[in-house]
């Protein structure tokens, strides 16, 4: 889900999900899957390096979107955990 705030914020809500790993299989980057089945690269700067510790875990992430190379991205401002 997808909702446009003022300033040029945007709330994303989804699931952290695994986006890269590295040669030992240790998850580098991490992206919130949307229940639209949209996908958003979570950029590791601001609070995006603390959702990692959040895989599978359903968010509310309020941020700055971007599409580049043709994939969305999210630079994480806050978030929060839904309840299940």
């Amino acid at each position: 889900m997808l909702c446009n705030l003022e300033n040029g914020l945007t709330t994303v809500t989804g699931v952290i999900i695994p986006s890269d790993w590295d040669r030992d299989g240790k998850i580098t980057e991490v992206a919130i899957s949307t229940h639209d089945e949209d996908e958003y690269l979570v950029r590791r700067r601001a609070k995006g390096t603390e959702l990692v510790r959040l895989l599978r875990k359903e968010v509310e992430v309020t941020g700055w979107t971007t599409s580049e190379q043709g994939k969305k991205t999210i630079v994480v401002k806050d978030y929060r955990l839904r309840c299940p």
